[in-house]
């Protein structure tokens, strides 16, 4: 089905594997370990086709379908018909027959859901199955998987696990990178293991890749339904909190608080503290709310009620006060995006240098910490060239190289292997020791750590009193089998007919969404002509509009913030047109000033008022009609990178404030103001949209898209009557339903 034939690599001037050679079989489940940064995802994507290798050859007899990490930022579409059917879009069939191929890979990965159900209303383990649908729709050889257990909680990894027992069973050849094996052991007919080899070569010793394979066949690790899958191995053990530590004040505190998530959703919280010397483990399933809790404690979000002190301050007071920098140091999700040195020597001796350490002991303390975390080879590396996992060790190290009294780490794991995840354990353990208290958010725990606090559905709940791993916790009666899970995962038999009414009811509603397209092209046509409006209007005019624009802008959620926002910027900006029409035309001039300020503040509301009450795939129905449909599949990519990158230039401003970045408003007056904002900020967020642009460009094109000048569309919902392709979840749909023309194959 696919081969790989003395295939060579290079990747930023190294060699990741050479003379490798590779056959894959049908039914076949092929597992690939390696250390963080051998060229794993490199493989995947050289075996999709997706890059060339520098030797060799790739062949394969068929479709090679991945699934990259990251599944939020492979889903462009906002609603799960389009998502499924994109590959056929870019293959050029006929849209006819779309929908029943797209309800017939739904329901083989077990989604029954309406082709109208919205994508950001699944759960990170149903949209992951909905990548893996996109890529049925056409049936593929070969489906690729990049580090799966690592991107989803337990419930989503049972549910992939018994979609691959079926593929498997189906001839379909599953290929799949990770770090933990065990958990994929008693699948696997094969794992293949990456290790470094002394090979001699004309009398010269040279290191180079190359594969280790192993077969074991299935069954010899026996797997069991109830495996504990949600923990994280420790080979030591953690130190205890002392007592002196257990009776300082505590480093957080939290009061009874309610957390908004969304406009629908809250996170409620009962009265919790973490003592200096303290490592508590926050847990949850994806989405539950633990990154909205790490933005809270950053200042960027804030509480409807409680109240919530970091070192005896509020969470926002640490980006203001310089006095309490280095204090409380930050790891974000997605690591790559808050370095930005040239090298990792310099990555870690920002923070200190800022500080006011001398260099000497800078240059002590980042050599010291490069020999623990074992990244010395790199420490003249760019940090960019590195692997995920190794750019996040040398994130966490550029924060612990403080020794701040409290380290919060969202999810410090993910990407990391078993050698770097135990030097990341003792070092986090020797922090403990000298009395820093650290907060570490993931969906699955350490086994150790002096506490443990879960989030349970809407509430979080301290589960101190026994820090033992979650499925220890567990009742007999939440610890189901996959086979007991799988049925209660479907939807009930005797109201199949039911369910499939409701769905074809939710997409007869297609009056209600042309009613919200022309709405959308209304305010499309809207805007400018208030733009326009608010320069030529009199000042009695001006007025009346400023009400109509403010009221609109209120209204939306989160308005009134923005509106204040915008306010601010007005206000300085009077200052400086003032202080010109001052020097132009005497103080005499200042009516005019404030009148010209007033018109530019209300020039933006428009603009603002479009943006807070139109949703991004609301604007590309509307704009599909009038642009070309490779044009509206790249606005569809581009918007729904916005929200990710507004989020993330948040936190990035915070957390290189607590570094020591001058980048707060009263820096830019001074020269090394903006250098550092280019520097600490704009260039990272540069660096992130370029790369997350080359995985969305990756994801799109590992999905058939090669710029095809003539794709097909997508039918409109108004001309489908859904109906359940298998009224019976629990029986297999048929071969038939996702048979494909000899266009596809």
């Amino acid at each position: 089905m696919l081969s790989l034939t003395q295939v060579s690599l290079n990747r930023s001037e190294l060699e990741l594997f050479s003379g490798l050679d590779l056959q894959l079989q049908p039914g076949e489940l092929t597992l690939i370990q390696g250390d963080t940064g051998c060229g794993k995802s490199s493989l995947l994507q050289l075996m999709a086709g997706l890059i060339t290798p520098d030797a060799g050859r790739v062949s394969a007899a068929g479709r090679v379908a991945l699934i990259l990490q990251d599944p939020d930022l492979q889903l462009i579409r906002d609603q799960v018909g389009p998502e499924v059917a994109l590959v056929m879009e870019q293959l050029g069939l006929e849209a006819a027959v779309m929908p029943e191929k797209v309800t017939a890979a739904l329901d083989q990965v077990g989604l029954h859901l309406s082709q109208a159900q919205q994508v950001r209303e699944l759960s990170l383990g149903q949209r992951y199955r909905l990548l893996i649908a996109a890529q049925l729709v056409v049936r593929p050889k070969v489906l690729l998987l990049d580090e799966p257990w690592a991107q989803l909680d337990d419930d989503g990894f049972r549910q992939l696990r018994r979609l691959l027992q079926d593929l498997l069973a189906d001839g379909i050849a599953v290929v799949v990178t990770e770090h933990r094996t065990d958990v994929w052991q008693d699948l696997a007919d094969r794992q293949l293991s990456f290790v470094y080899q002394d090979t001699a070569s004309s009398g010269v010793v040279s290191k180079r890749l190359v594969c280790h394979q192993q077969d074991h066949g299935k069954g010899v690790s026996a797997y069991s339904d109830l495996f504990p899958v949600n923990s994280i191995s420790c080979d030591f053990s953690w130190p205890s909190g002392s007592a002196e530590c257990s009776s300082a004040e505590p480093l957080l505190v939290c009061d009874a608080f309610e957390l908004a998530l969304n406009t629908e959703r809250s996170l409620y919280g009962p009265s919790l503290a973490l003592n200096p010397g303290t490592l508590v483990q926050l847990t949850g399933c994806n989405g539950s709310g633990k990154s909205s809790f790490v933005d809270l404690l950053l200042g960027i979000r804030s509480l409807k009620t409680g109240r919530i002190t970091c070192l005896g301050h509020p969470p926002e007071a640490h980006c203001r006060k310089q006095s309490r920098k280095g204090e409380l140091g930050f790891v974000l999700q997605h690591p790559a995006r808050q370095i930005f040195a040239d090298t990792v020597e310099q990555e870690l001796a920002f923070s200190l240098l800022r500080a006011g350490v001398p260099v000497a002991e800078t240059e002590r303390r980042v050599a010291q910490m490069l020999a623990d975390l074992q990244l010395e080879k790199l420490a003249l590396r760019s940090p960019y060239t590195l692997s995920y996992g190794q750019q996040h060790l040398v994130a966490i190290a550029s924060q612990a190289i403080l020794m701040p009294r409290l380290l919060i780490l969202d999810d410090p794991c993910a990407g990391l292997d078993a050698r770097s995840l135990t030097a990341l354990q003792k070092l986090l353990a020797r922090l403990l020791t000298t009395g820093c208290g650290i907060l570490v958010t993931g969906h699955r725990v350490f086994a150790g750590g002096n506490a443990h606090w879960q989030i349970q559905g809407d509430c979080l709940v301290d589960l101190s009193a026994d820090v033992r791993p979650i499925e220890n916790q567990s009742s007999d009666s939440e610890a189901l089998s996959y086979e007991k899970q799988a049925a209660s995962d479907q939807p009930d038999n005797r109201a199949a007919d039911e369910e499939c009414e409701d769905k074809y009811i939710a997409i007869k509603g297609f009056s209600a969404v042309l009613t919200e397209t022309h709405w959308v092209t209304l305010k499309l046509l809207l805007t400018p002509l208030l733009v326009a409006a608010c320069f030529m209007l009199p000042v009695v005019g001006l007025v009346v509009l400023a009400g109509v624009l403010s009221l609109l802008v209120v209204c939306q959620p989160k308005g009134a913030e923005h509106w204040l926002r915008l306010f601010k910027l007005m206000s300085l900006q009077f200052v400086l047109l003032y202080l010109f029409y001052l020097l132009r035309f005497g103080w005499q001039s200042w009516p005019d000033a404030l009148l010209v300020s007033a018109r530019l503040f209300l020039a933006f509301l428009p603009g603002l008022w479009f943006f807070l009450s139109t949703e991004a795939h609301q604007l590309v129905v509307a704009l599909r009609p009038v642009m070309p449909a490779r044009s509206a599949l790249v606005l569809s990519a581009t918007l729904a990178l916005i929200p990710r990158l507004s989020r993330e230039a948040q936190q990035l401003y915070q957390l290189q404030i607590l570094r020591g970045a001058l980048i707060r408003p009263k820096h830019f007056w001074q020269p090394g103001g903006w250098r550092d904002l280019m520097n600490t900020v704009l260039q990272p967020l540069l660096i992130q949209l370029i790369r997350l642009t080359r995985q969305q460009a990756l994801a799109l094109k590992s999905r058939g898209y090669r710029g095809n000048p003539q794709p097909t569309c997508y039918p409109a919902f108004s001309q489908q009557k859904r109906t359940c392709s298998n009224p019976n979840p629990t029986e297999r749909t048929p071969e038939k339903n996702i048979e494909t023309t000899s266009e596809i194959s």
